[in-house]
């Protein structure tokens, strides 16, 4: 009965699980937004929206070509792009294309994250529960929006799986364009380089060793292309082929207001402030659980994944710490999946009261949490 059930309602269905998964967390999206700002849908963008607007109906420009303006230039194309392509298609404003653009790639990341995981997990359930754990996940809401990330998410996906499956050179055109869809990909670029040395390690021979010499000398300026192409648009509208660099000025300010790596005075920091900022504690935890939960289950895992999810941590700790202006922190992290599925793996250990018991507070709580941020979000308050 126990089975019937879990197939009936698509635990254990590869392809209708992640769907049901996404269909749910949509409407829990969009369910906030009808009840907190309905404009959201066809009138209203927030916070980084209207860049990614910007550029998708006209382009990049310096007003003036003062760097000290907000301009549109430090945001990658690959998601505006898409954007204006589907107006242009339809003769539309892309104002109220981002919603269910946002939507389609949302499902589509889901189903990519299954079948990333079905690369090395034949335990259907398990799997649904880490994309359920991820989809609704706080910062996971930014999958939904107009924002860059919902592009970016299944392009990252579609490479990890790829490189699982030592696809390389596929994974390589799909790690360009997560590098012309967002910069932070390099994270992607990175595992996709150690990913190829450590499957050539693991041979153990000089054959597998120079095939892997090549693989990189080929593979990395492929992944670089989505940086190169970004570079080219953005030297298009100013001239200058530093213009990505400059065009951080006008941000320096709040910046370097209060940048510091992770230590025990920022966390306690964090706790003082949680009060002014209560979603600020619930990304520093999180910040703190991601390496405790992938080093607890990094045997349940392949080696490539835990490497992906080391890189990405370390380079938010060092490049976006910072509790002043409440920076990306529930964003950045929301793409580290492999402690997602170290969770569900840590959960399945507990014997069987308790595991339902936790799990049910986990996941309703995490629902509750990412309902809450985003009426936050789309009524244009701080998230994190």
């Amino acid at each position: 009965m126990a089975v019937r059930r879990a197939r009936w309602t698509g635990c254990e269905r590869p392809i209708v699980g992640p769907l049901l998964i996404a269909f749910g967390t949509l409407a829990l999206f969009h369910a906030v937004v009808a009840i907190a700002n309905p404009d959201y849908w066809g009138h209203r963008a927030v916070w980084d929206e209207g860049f990614y607007l910007q550029i998708a109906r006209t382009g990049y420009s310096l007003p003036g070509g003062d760097y000290g303006r907000y301009t549109t230039l430090p945001f990658s194309p690959g998601y505006p792009l898409l954007l204006r392509g589907i107006a242009w298609l339809g003769g539309v404003d892309p104002l109220p294309l981002r919603a269910p653009l946002g939507a389609a790639l949302f499902v589509g990341a889901c189903q990519a994250l299954g079948w990333l995981l079905r690369a090395f997990s034949s335990d259907h359930r398990r799997n649904n529960l880490t994309i359920l754990a991820f989809a609704i996940w706080p910062g996971a809401l930014y999958f939904c929006s107009g924002y860059a990330e919902s592009l970016y998410v299944p392009l990252l996906l579609l490479s990890l799986g790829c490189m699982l499956r030592r696809r390389w050179f596929l994974a390589a055109w799909l790690a360009a364009a997560c590098l012309f869809t967002r910069t932070p990909a390099v994270i992607v670029v990175g595992t996709l380089a150690a990913g190829i040395v450590v499957d050539a390690v693991s041979a153990r021979g000089r054959a597998a060793l120079g095939r892997a010499a090549g693989t990189l000398a080929v593979t990395m300026p492929i992944a670089s292309l989505g940086l190169v192409g970004y570079v080219l648009m953005t030297h298009a509208a100013t001239g200058d082929w530093f213009a990505f660099r400059k065009s951080y000025v006008a941000w320096q300010p709040c910046e370097v207001l209060n940048h510091r790596n992770l230590d025990l005075r920022t966390v306690y920091d964090a706790l003082l402030l949680t009060g002014l900022r209560p979603q600020l504690l619930l990304a520093v935890i999180w910040a703190l659980l991601v390496p405790v939960l992938v080093c607890l289950q990094r045997r349940a895992m392949p080696l490539l994944l835990s490497i992906f999810a080391a890189i990405a941590w370390s380079f938010f700790v060092w490049n976006d710490w910072q509790l002043l202006p409440y920076h990306d922190m529930l964003r950045w992290l929301a793409v580290v999946f492999p402690a997602h599925f170290a969770l569900v793996s840590q959960l399945a250990r507990l014997p069987a009261g308790w595991r339902l018991a936790a799990g049910l507070c986990w996941f309703g709580a995490s629902a509750a949490a990412y309902a809450w941020c985003v009426y936050l979000f789309v009524t244009g308050q701080p998230l994190s």
